[in-house]
């Protein structure tokens, strides 16, 4: 039978390897049928999943191992270490939880058992963090996921304080002063935050994604050289860091070479300088220096928020239609959910329960800014699908949906790129933001350093998104005066 079970394995890599997905799937069924408790091939089918991008099919392949509790320990700690890295949180939580009953001294173990518990948004997160830090003070990890505890908490001081202790405890460990730096900025630190924020460079995924083989650019000046911008992170980021392109155009005196994702390319073209010019990431460039678009504040000395172009920065890309305030009924754009593979996007992506509070009381022309999944399922939905309309021309470009926002009166957005689009182009927003906000949108304040058209509606830590959307259909044009059915 193991005969069996490794040719299936072996027919499914060399299928995934050819880019036949369903071949590898059948095969890697079939291994699993033949071997449903040998954890070796479901490691191995996991990572290949993964590997293909099919990160829910491998999850499911972890999340379904047998007797997890009935493991040895070298085993459970093997699923643990996969599972932990593949985000399979319910194989994740088991495997550590046997790997505790062989060594509950282990402060890793209880570290982890509170971050994926703070994950679930489980209670006894805090108690796996408090044996983790009584066996070992000084473990960053444990350090690292108590601090989000309490900014999760609004616990802002308590918070810092903790990451202060991780950096004096590792200095040179990069990860807690990137989060450090990340809180910082949320406390509006900004010179400070953006000094800790460069850590990321050091960072595995940073690394990664750096250009090999052209020195990192340090502000000195540049005249007669060329300087690779690149992109990181999430379209969002890459939009708002896009306002700094013609200032450091002015400071460096190079030729910029802009490297974004493929969807903005057409968006963000406009927005370069002469002798400039704009290609998606990967394209194959010669510079002289590169930089992150995200050490931009910190280069060109950009600590105080009006240094943030806080007014609209994107033209209007033509064809669009101006917005009019003469129509018998506003246009309102809505976006209710970001990129399912985000870190956070459990947090700030809305249920279609809220969606259907937000538009109830308001008569207006709604029209989604959605694609993808999150547009299918308001197709599918009988209220939404009659009250919301499909925008305009939404195609594979940001520059797309742009010319459909620029046709609106208002828009009413999740934390995603269509917020940053949406403001950035100067259309009135307001932007939904989860109860542990992310660094951009600071603390408590209903406006933005970073967009003069946006407004922040932010969610209690003990409230639903179902009351967040009544409250904000309470703001906007076409509102009646009737019950929403606001859930508490």
């Amino acid at each position: 039978m193991m005969d069996a079970v490794a040719t299936a394995c072996a027919a499914g890599v060399s299928a995934l390897d050819r880019g036949a997905h369903e071949e590898a799937r059948a095969h890697f069924a079939d291994a699993l049928e033949r071997a449903p408790t040998l954890l070796d091939v479901r490691l191995l089918v996991a990572f290949a999943l993964a590997r293909a991008g099919d990160g829910d099919r491998a999850r499911a392949v972890l999340d379904d191992t047998p007797a997890i509790a009935q493991l040895v320990e070298r085993d459970a700690r093997r699923l643990a270490d996969a599972a932990v890295g593949l985000k399979a949180l319910h194989a994740a939580r088991a495997a550590v939880t046997t790997a505790l009953g062989f060594a509950p001294r282990d402060a890793t173990l209880h570290a982890t058992l509170g971050a994926l518990a703070d994950r679930a948004g489980d209670p006894r997160a805090d108690h796996h963090l408090d044996r983790a830090l009584a066996l070992d003070p000084t473990l960053i990890a444990a350090l690292l996921t108590r601090a989000h505890r309490h900014a999760a908490r609004d616990e802002w001081a308590r918070a810092l304080h903790t990451l202060d202790t991780a950096v004096k405890t590792a200095p040179d460990h990069a990860l807690a002063r990137y989060q450090r730096g990340l809180l910082l900025l949320t406390l509006g630190r900004f010179e400070d935050g953006w000094r800790d924020a460069e850590a990321r460079r050091s960072l595995a995924w940073h690394q990664h994604a750096t250009p090999k083989g052209i020195p990192a650019w340090g502000g000195q000046p540049l005249a007669g050289r060329t300087l690779l911008v690149w992109g990181e992170q999430g379209l969002g980021d890459q939009v708002q860091f896009a306002r700094f392109l013609p200032a450091l155009a002015a400071a460096s005196g190079a030729t910029l070479a802009v490297r974004v994702a493929p969807p903005l390319v057409d968006l963000l073209a406009p927005l370069l300088p002469a002798h400039a010019h704009i290609a998606p990431l990967g394209d194959d460039v010669r510079a002289d220096a590169h930089v992150p678009m995200m050490s931009l504040p910190a280069l060109l000395g950009l600590h105080d928020e009006w240094a943030f172009t806080r007014a609209p920065y994107l033209p209007v890309p033509a064809p669009a239609i101006t917005a009019a305030t003469s129509r018998a009924r506003a246009r309102i754009g809505i976006c209710w959910a970001g990129n399912p593979a985000h870190a956070h996007d459990h947090a700030r992506s809305l249920p279609l329960d809220a969606v259907r509070t937000l538009i109830d009381g308001v008569d207006a022309e709604w029209i989604s800014l959605q694609v993808g999944a999150p547009e299918h399922a308001r197709c599918a939905d009988p209220v939404l699908g009659a009250r919301i309309s499909a925008g305009a021309s939404l195609g594979t470009t940001m520059r797309e949906t742009a010319q459909c926002i620029a046709s609106l009166d208002r828009v009413v957005t999740a934390d995603t790129a269509v917020a940053h689009v949406a403001a950035a182009l100067g259309v009135p927003t307001t932007i939904l933001v989860p109860s542990l906000p992310d660094w951009r949108w600071q603390r408590e304040r209903i406006d933005s350093p970073w967009y003069a058209a946006a407004t922040l509606a932010r969610r209690g830590r003990d409230e639903s998104w179902n009351a967040v959307c009544g409250r904000v259909a309470r703001t906007l044009p076409g509102y009646r005066a009737v019950s929403v059915g606001v859930a508490a």
